[in-house]
């Protein structure tokens, strides 16, 4: 699994970062405010067009912990 996941740093232009308060690494995409702009956009839609549920506060706040 280490391999494959190495491999896919390079490919996926992963970076290491590290949470607030863990000692534990973690993984982010760089492209990763693009991913969630699309989620939000696809939230907004699907909330006025298919269920009434707040889909784009969830993506928002993901956003905010993120930056």
């Amino acid at each position: 699994m280490i391999s494959i996941f190495k491999r896919s740093l390079v490919e996926a232009s992963v970076h290491q970062a590290g949470l607030r308060g863990d000692k534990m690494d973690v993984f982010v995409k760089d492209l990763m405010m693009t991913d969630i702009r699309n989620l939000q956009a696809f939230a907004l839609d699907i909330q006025k067009n298919d269920i009434k549920f707040d889909l784009f506060s969830v993506t928002k706040e993901m956003e905010k912990q993120i930056m």
